[in-house]
């Protein structure tokens, strides 16, 4: 019943909206897998063999348009075999734990933000809840470039080996160049101690600096990740 309920929430939004009704802006950019052999990964059928694998890569914000505000962000890998057939499709949110953690959780989340997307109405909801409260600030950054993000899977995968085997698999997509902890900024609260999650005041920059910044840098040289399963 839930699972019926989440699916038509998503579907009515987007026949109604004529879009997705999430991540509705991101920035998409295409590349190589390069998968290592280890014993673990070589047992799953759609990697059968270690090698390159064709991708392609979609970052988002989750909610603002507005690149300068402090939300979860996603990144989206489709992954293709030789034969260029997607083979895999992997979604990966900003932090290591979610804010929302089933689909009760999601749809009174959804249905608060019905009323109006006030600091008021969505702090109430992130503090009525003592998990959500843990995880509030390891989720929503503020970042300089995308490429400071790291992205774990929330979702696990069923994979099922040669032999018959289920695995539960989720996804870790981390820079290959990580910035040290602590360094990427969480600021919820503005400069006068209120919850703000949208763009602070005398913060100019334009909304879309994220992508312009991501695309000046793909165009200089490739960007890697290291994905990890």
């Amino acid at each position: 019943y839930q699972f019926f309920r989440f699916s038509m929430l998503f579907g009515l939004g987007a026949l109604f909206l004529g879009r997705r009704i999430t991540h509705t802006v991101g920035i998409g950019s295409k590349g190589k897998l390069i998968l290592d052999a280890h014993p673990a990964i070589e047992g799953l059928p759609i990697f059968k063999n270690a090698g390159t694998f064709d991708i392609r890569v979609r970052q988002a914000d989750a909610t603002y348009l507005d690149n300068a505000a402090c939300v979860v962000r996603s990144c989206s890998v489709k992954i293709f075999d030789a034969s260029g057939k997607n083979i895999l499709d992997v979604l990966m949110n900003s932090g290591a734990k979610s804010i929302i953690w089933n689909i009760p959780s999601f749809l009174n989340l959804m249905g608060i933000r019905s009323k109006g997307e006030t600091p008021e109405n969505l702090h109430a909801f992130f503090r009525e809840d003592p998990l959500s409260t843990e995880l509030l600030d390891r989720n929503m950054y503020r970042v300089d470039s995308l490429t400071d993000l790291s992205y774990y899977s929330k979702i696990r995968y069923l994979i099922k080996n040669k032999e018959g085997k289920t695995f539960a698999t989720q996804f870790r997509c981390i820079p290959n160049k990580p910035k040290p902890e602590g360094s990427i900024s969480v600021q919820v609260l503005d400069e006068k101690g209120n919850w703000q999650r949208g763009r602070f005041e005398g913060d100019d920059r334009p909304w879309d600096y994220l992508h312009q910044e991501y695309d000046q840098r793909i165009k200089q040289s490739p960007i890697e990740y290291i994905l990890q399963v």
